[in-house]
């Protein structure tokens, strides 16, 4: 199944909508109406004027009619959101609505029985200082690994991804930590020197799911806040990486140090080169039989591990290296 786009909508334009939902259908099809008759532009500018008291002695009488008919939709876009820029941002010249509104018209309406939910929800968002948001309603947060490099906290391009229920993966680098979502509505940006973004996957979720607050230094201290404690099993994560990678580099070293032996004649059938040989291999084997005992040693100990997570981390391990030397 092709997976939908995320559609942009602004906090306040949505929470708009939800207060005015029993008779926005009424007020698009007066606007666009009215937009026959008159410009967008006129439209805007006179309805600020009628909103404020501000109409002179000749009325537009189309344009003053609407406000009247619709004036508690007028008033809750002028709270929120502001007449000029609701229009401007909401509307085509024609009068109609665009894409991203009625989208979440739509849902608005889907949701009825959740309302009081959404806008509790609209308004924590907004009073934790995000202005926009991208619904895509068939995302699953916990599909992805995320993670936190240590070094660009006080980088000007530091970035975190916070979601719910964050669950520490281990890691064999010693300055990043990886992170998963156990379960998740949603997943909020924060870049340094840039405006806050979140993705939600519905608007319905318990606002007591969201972080208390956005503030750079709040984010990070509760992910690193989730490391506590496990500064021993992730040091033994690595070391579990480190061998595996260690035995394989080893193997692949004394496999291609076989094919020279044997390619030179004058040594090649010398009994005691197909011993020593012969040696190394079976204390690779025995190596490799250790490792195993190490595994099953740290998996016991440490329930968070598991054997695929150390190849998992084998894997990643060895793709950053190979990758690292196809840049050099």
């Amino acid at each position: 199944m092709e997976k939908t786009v995320p559609v942009l909508g602004s906090v306040n334009d949505i929470l708009v909508v939800s207060n005015a939902l029993d008779c926005f259908d009424k007020f698009n099809q007066d606007l666009k109406n009215l937009a026959m008759k008159y410009s967008m532009a006129d439209i805007m500018k006179y309805l600020e004027k009628v909103k404020d008291g501000k109409i002179g002695f000749f009325k537009r009488q189309k344009i003053y009619q609407f406000y009247q008919e619709n004036k508690d939709t007028v008033d809750t876009i002028a709270e929120h959101s502001g007449i000029v820029m609701f229009f401007l941002q909401n509307y085509k010249k024609d009068g109609t609505m665009r894409l991203e509104l009625d989208y979440y018209y739509r849902y608005l309406l889907t949701h009825q029985d959740e309302k009081e939910k959404i806008q509790s929800l609209l308004l924590k968002l907004d009073e934790l200082g995000i202005e926009k948001i991208e619904m895509k309603e068939d995302i699953d947060f916990t599909e992805k690994e995320y993670q936190l490099n240590l070094q660009d906290f006080y980088s000007f391009f530091g970035k975190i991804s916070y979601l719910d229920n964050i669950e520490i993966i281990p890691s064999y680098e010693n300055n990043v930590i990886k992170y998963r979502s156990k379960g998740s509505n949603y997943q909020l940006l924060l870049k340094q020197q840039e405006m806050p973004k979140i993705v939600l996957n519905n608007l319905t979720f318990p606002i007591e799911n969201l972080p208390s607050s956005i503030d750079w230094d709040f984010l990070w201290k509760n992910v690193l806040k989730l490391t506590e404690g496990m500064e021993q099993s992730m040091t033994a994560f690595r070391n579990s990486v480190m061998l595996d990678v260690s035995l394989y580099d080893l193997k692949e070293q004394v496999m291609s140090t076989c094919n020279t032996f044997k390619s030179i004649d004058s040594v090649n059938n010398k009994p005691e080169l197909v011993e020593a040989l012969s040696q190394i291999k079976r204390g690779i084997v025995e190596l490799y039989s250790i490792k195993k005992d190490y595994d099953a040693e740290i998996i016991t100990e440490y329930p968070l591990l598991s054997q695929q997570q150390i190849g998992d981390g084998v894997q990643q391990y060895v793709k950053v290296r190979e990758n690292s030397i196809d840049i050099d």
